[in-house]
C-alpha cells in the first residue's frame, strides 16, 4: 500500500553530505549567497586570469582565487549573470555579515555547508533514506522495549562488545549477514524534491547547559525554511509504500520473521519521537522558548508522522529508548538519556531553534 505525505519542517533541516561552499565558489550579493558555476567562469576567463588563478589555488592563496572570479561576475551586465550562476539563496542577519568578513580574511575558510540539489534545477533533494533511518530507529525502539526486549537483554549478555548489531537484529529477527530479512525492504520512501527559492543560510552555533550558549564553534549552513520562520510552507510531497502481511507470497511470508503494518508504523513513530521532543523541550530551555511557533498539535501529532531527519540531530534521537550507551568525554560517564548540549540555528529575530523536527501530513 502507497500513501502520499506533505512534507513540513518545523525547525530548520539540514540534510547534507561532505559538500562545502568555499568563498571561491560563491559571492554574497546584499543579502543573497550567489553560488557561481565556477567551471564556466574559467571557461570565459582569459588564459592569464585563468592560469593566475590556478596558480593561486595551487598556492592555497584562497583569497585571491575568490577575488579572481568574484570580479568577473561582479563585472558582468545583471542580464548576462544568471548564465554564470548555480542557484541563489538569502542569508540570514546572523550569518551575513560574518561571511563578509570570514571570506575577507585570507587565514580564514568562510565555508558554508551545502544541501544536496539538483544541478540543472537548484532544487533540494531530500533522500528517502533520510526518513525511512528515522523510521526505522523508531520501529526497532518499539520492538525492543516490548515484544523483543526479553530476547534482546539474552542476546546482548552473550556478545556485550556487539550489542548495537544484536539490538537491530534482535529487533527485526534477522541476521546483518542475510539483509533479505531484513523486514525494512518492505518500506520504500521516495525522494523529494524541495524548491531552492525555500532555502536560507545560517549560522548554527553549539549550546550549552550552564553556560547561556556561549561557544566558539560555529557553522554556517544551507537548509530548509521551517514553520518557525512564518513563511507558507512550499508543496513538497513524500510518497512512503509498504507491503504489509497480505500483499506479501507464502515464500515472503516465511522469509520475514517479523512484520509490520501501517498502525504499527505511525504507533512506533508517535511514542518514539514525541517523547524525544517533549524530552528535549523539558531539558534546554532554548527549545521552550519559542515553541509556540512551531511545536506540533496534537491533532498533526495523531494523524501524521512526527520525524525528526538530517544532520545535528543529537545522540538521543538516533538511538533507541532504554539501551543508549553514549558517552560524555568531558565529564567521564555515560549518557543514557540525552546530553547537555544542542546545536542551535539562528533565524530571524534573534531565536534559536533545534535542528531536524519535521511533519509528514497525509495527503
Amino acid at each position: 500500500m502507497t500513501r502520499r505525505f506533505r512534507l513540513r519542517p518545523l525547525t530548520p533541516v539540514h540534510i547534507g553530505g561532505k559538500e562545502r561552499l568555499a568563498p571561491e565558489d560563491y559571492v554574497l550579493d546584499g543579502d543573497v549567497l550567489v553560488r557561481l558555476k565556477v567551471s564556466s567562469i574559467l571557461s570565459a576567463l582569459s588564459p592569464e586570469l585563468r592560469r593566475s588563478f590556478e596558480r593561486e589555488i595551487d598556492a592555497g592563496r584562497l583569497r585571491p582565487a575568490q577575488e579572481i572570479v568574484g570580479n568577473f561576475w561582479r563585472r558582468l551586465p545583471p542580464s548576462e549573470r544568471p548564465k554564470f550562476e548555480q542557484y541563489r539563496t538569502r542569508v540570514g542577519e546572523g550569518a551575513r555579515e560574518e561571511l563578509r568578513q570570514l571570506v575577507a580574511r585570507p587565514e580564514r575558510s568562510g565555508e558554508v555547508a551545502a544541501l544536496p540539489r539538483n544541478p540543472y534545477t537548484g532544487d533540494v533533494v531530500i533522500p528517502g533514506s533520510a526518513i525511512k533511518g528515522a523510521i526505522r530507529t523508531a520501529l526497532v525502539s518499539m520492538r525492543v522495549n516490548g515484544e523483543a526486549k526479553e530476547a534482546f537483554e539474552r542476546a546482548a549478555s552473550n556478545q556485550p562488545n556487539k550489542r548495537a548489531r544484536v539490538l537491530e537484529e534482535t529487533a527485526f529477527g534477522y541476521r546483518s549477514s542475510a539483509t533479505e530479512s531484513d523486514p525494512l525492504r518492505l518500506l520504500k520512501v521516495s525522494d523529494a524534491s524541495w524548491p531552492a527559492a525555500a532555502v536560507r543560510v545560517d549560522r548554527a552555533t553549539l549550546h550549552k547547559l550552564g553556560n547561556g550558549g556561549r561557544e566558539d564553534v560555529q557553522i554556517y549552513l544551507e537548509r530548509l525554511e521551517c514553520r518557525a520562520d512564518g513563511v507558507s510552507p512550499p508543496e513538497c510531497e513524500v510518497t512512503i509504500s509498504l507491503r504489509e502481511e497480505a500483499a506479501l507470497t507464502p515464500a515472503e511470508r516465511c522469509l520475514f520473521r517479523v512484520l509490520f503494518d501501517w498502525d504499527k508504523l505511525f504507533l512506533a513513530c508517535g511514542a518514539f519521537f514525541v517523547g524525544r521532543l517533549q524530552a528535549e523541550g523539558h531539558r534546554f530551555e532554548e527549545v521552550r522558548r519559542f515553541a509556540g511557533e512551531w511545536w506540533p498539535s496534537q491533532q498533526e501529532v495523531n494523524t501524521g508522522l512526527l520525524l525528526r531527519v538530517g544532520r545535528y540531530c543529537h545522540f538521543d534521537s538516533l538511538s533507541v529508548d532504554g539501551f543508549r550507551e553514549g558517552w560524555n568525554a568531558q565529564r567521564r560517564e555515560p549518557i543514557r538519556e540525552i546530553g547537555s548540549t544542542r546545536t542551535l540555528c539562528e533565524t530571524a529575530g534573534g531565536k534559536r531553534l533545534p535542528f531536524g523536527w519535521v511533519l509528514l501530513e497525509p495527503v
